[in-house]
């Protein structure tokens, strides 16, 4: 895992996720997309589709009180992690942590979690398992959601917006 901070620190289009996904997969940041930019309601969708154009299918959701790490796993022992926002009110924020819920990178200017054990705080909602991708078959997710992302600024500009 190579730290990578976020760009982008705002409430509508903040690129936390991002950064932890391209910490985790130890890439630049601007080979990833900005998951808050996809079109509405396909943020999941656009953020399984990158990983799996890197090689990793996102298994589940898990919560540290109820679901073990039995069905996926850490990139190389990490997990992006959604706690609450401790920078903008209501807003939820992505971390990395390790297995035991230990922050090991805050992608964050503001560093309010890093250090911090989120299962011994209960500060986090959920956080993401990974298996492998067993086929060869790894760059079409990841141009499928780069063109996705081509057509909604391109859409965008025609807009106006």
């Amino acid at each position: 895992m190579i730290p990578i901070d976020q760009t982008i620190v705002d409430a509508g289009r903040g690129d936390c996720v991002r950064a932890c996904v391209a910490s985790i997969l130890e890439v630049p940041i601007t080979t990833v997309p900005n998951f808050r930019d996809a079109p509405e309601g396909l943020f999941h969708s656009v953020y399984r589709a990158t990983l799996h154009g890197y090689g990793w299918i996102v298994c589940d959701a898990a919560h540290p009180k109820g679901v073990a790490l039995w069905y996926g796993r850490g990139i190389d022992g990490h997990f992006v992690a959604s706690v609450p926002s401790r920078n903008i009110e209501g807003g939820t924020h992505a971390v990395i942590i390790n297995e035991d819920g230990l922050v090991v990178h805050d992608p964050s200017p503001h560093k309010n979690y890093q250090d911090e054990n989120v299962f011994e705080t209960e500060q986090v909602h959920y956080f993401d398992t990974y298996q492998p991708r067993v086929d060869d078959d790894w760059g079409c997710y990841h141009a499928m959601a780069v063109r996705a992302k081509m057509r909604k600024n391109d859409k965008d500009s025609k807009d106006g917006v």
